[in-house]
């Protein structure tokens, strides 16, 4: 005797899932998913930029330890190794680059992994002089078989107008205004004035379009030269000639940045751009600010802010220093 179909297992109840029920969960899954990821990726996103941020700080409070342990003195933004005189430099780095971060990596003051930030690809910009293996796309080597004294990887740079570059002398690669270490207690207003901020994620934004070598090496800052000062030297701190005749004047011999020098969008094909365009725009704004982009900012009062960078150089508080104290000489501002 044939067995009834329902002994066979092929009654109604158990049919699998119908084409219309199972469009429906998909449809529902779709849903969900749509709505979970864009939390998800804002989730973390915001996860980074905290941890870029006590990042930034731990690496701030280890400058001001390093200038504790210097008679209050900040360290300059870099110098050629060779010496230790900072006076006496070879006039080429064929030895390398001893960066401000090398300098703390050094002195214990600070780890690797306190320089990171995790919005940049591999945490950080690499060096100029570095290993085949640390290079990024488009990027060469500077010298064969030579390492800077930097941090492998970097992900924040320095306030020139505090930490200068390695022109301690005049003539010294065309220096006409040469620089001076900066002692903290000098400096005013230092709950407002940066110390320490982000790279961007692409380092041809720093190199600009002419250039193979990452020179994430630079410091940046706030200012540009008045007169005729054309080409590169308009940003260059160490091309502007001081005022023989009038050195007396309230007012120097460069103005702020304003949000006009700035790019919109920076990248790596401008050849002469502000140092402020160098600012890592890494964090998304607030949803008061959709759209512009944000970075972290250490002052010299240890605390840190995020922001976009056009909010530092606001008339009523600029915050890249009231005179360019890493300067020689006359060094107020317009």
């Amino acid at each position: 005797m044939n067995q009834s179909t329902e002994d066979r297992g092929c009654g109604r109840g158990d049919e699998g899932f119908t084409l219309a029920e199972l469009l429906t969960v998909l449809a529902v899954i779709a849903v969900l998913l749509a709505v979970l990821v864009p939390s998800l990726n804002a989730a973390r996103r915001a996860a980074r930029a905290v941890v870029c941020q006590s990042n930034l700080r731990s690496s701030g409070l280890a400058i001001l330890a390093y200038c504790d342990a210097q008679d209050g003195y900040l360290p300059p933004a870099y110098g050629y190794v060779g010496s230790a005189d900072l006076y006496a430099q070879p006039e080429e780095p064929v030895l390398g680059i001893r960066h401000w971060s090398g300098l703390l990596l050094s002195g214990r003051h600070v780890t690797e992994e306190a320089l990171h930030c995790p919005e940049i690809p591999q945490g950080g910009l690499a060096p100029q002089n570095t290993e085949e293996s640390n290079l990024d796309r488009g990027q060469t080597a500077g010298r064969t078989g030579v390492v800077d004294v930097q941090a492998r990887r970097c992900a924040f740079t320095v306030n020139e107008a505090l930490c200068p570059r390695n022109r301690f002398r005049t003539g010294f690669e065309g220096t006409q205004r040469p620089s001076r270490l900066v002692r903290l207690a000098q400096i005013r207003r230092q709950q407002r004035t940066v110390l320490l901020t982000e790279w961007p994620a692409d380092w041809r934004i720093v190199s600009g379009p002419d250039s193979t070598l990452s020179h994430s090496h630079l410091p940046v800052h706030g200012f540009r030269g008045l007169g005729e000062m054309v080409g590169p030297d308009r940003y260059d701190l160490n091309m502007t000639v001081s005022d023989a005749a009038r050195p007396c004047l309230s007012t120097g011999n460069y103005r702020k940045v304003n949000s006009n020098d700035l790019s919109i969008s920076p990248n790596g094909l401008r050849r002469y751009p502000p140092r402020l365009d160098w600012v890592g725009r890494n964090h998304k704004g607030s949803a008061a600010q959709r759209g512009v982009k944000e970075s972290n900012f250490f002052y010299l009062d240890g605390h840190t802010e995020s922001k976009s960078v056009h909010r530092t150089i606001d008339e009523t508080a600029f915050e890249w220093g009231d005179r360019i104290y890493s300067l020689t000489g006359h060094n107020s501002i317009k």
